[in-house]
């Protein structure tokens, strides 16, 4: 068996030259939308500041700490800061006329601060938005909803790749690549259409799917180039 001289092989293939380097950026670019998409959900799902709805006070106000407030919510200590408690409110036991028309229709005697109910409605704090007030995932017990975003990823993610690999051995990697992307665009595209928690959550799990294969695929062109080109 005559001997190889991967010298001379890499010689005549050239250098990491023009060709690679474009090659390489535009292997960069979907895997650049990949990481982009695949984190979004640390923003879409961030937790919010709210609190309960006084609607005996309320009104048509929208502020998160109006004057009257430590009146009809009981504070809580978060972040080395007393805020007004998200879930809990005291319960309303002498009802006025004026309820309703502002801070100063809002004494403490309207309320019961020894006792007090859950809320069902609430007011966040700033113009941020995220699927917290966009579906009211409120309260303790509804924050794994906002974990499971991420969960579904990379869940996806890791579902993605016997398939990824089938695919790649079968139509080749610049399939898999194209065709994940163009995948992974409309199910994102779709996500930010969503009307209801289960469809965010299934587009998800769907674009963990596409960005993993767009990903190993991009890996092995990018460790391979010379050949694979």
């Amino acid at each position: 068996m005559a001997e190889t001289d991967l010298d001379k092989i890499l010689e005549e293939l050239g250098q990491f030259g023009r060709f690679q380097i474009v090659s390489y950026v535009l292997i960069s670019i979907p895997m650049i939308f990949v990481v982009i998409s695949g984190t979004s959900f640390v923003f879409t799902s961030g937790d919010l500041d709210y609190r309960c709805r006084i609607p005996e006070c309320d009104g048509n106000n929208t502020a998160y700490r109006p004057e009257w407030i430590q009146n009809a919510v009981p504070m809580e200590q978060r972040a080395g800061m007393e805020i007004p408690h998200r879930c809990l409110r005291y319960e309303v036991v002498n009802i006025t006329s004026e309820s309703g028309s502002g801070s100063e229709y809002c004494p403490a005697q309207l309320f019961d601060n020894t006792s007090t109910v859950r809320c069902d409605e609430w007011i966040f704090d700033g113009n941020e938005y995220t699927i917290v007030n966009e579906w009211n995932i409120t309260c303790e017990e509804n924050k794994w909803k906002l974990t499971v975003a991420g969960t579904l990823v990379y869940t996806g993610a890791l579902l993605s790749k016997p398939f990824a690999g089938f695919v790649s051995d079968r139509f080749g990697r610049k399939v898999l690549l194209l065709g994940g992307l163009a995948l992974a665009s409309i199910t994102g595209a779709i996500r930010g259409l969503s009307n209801s928690l289960v469809m965010f959550q299934v587009c998800n799990l769907m674009e963990g799917i596409f960005g993993g294969g767009i990903y190993s695929a991009a890996f092995v062109m990018g460790k391979y180039l010379k050949i694979l080109f």
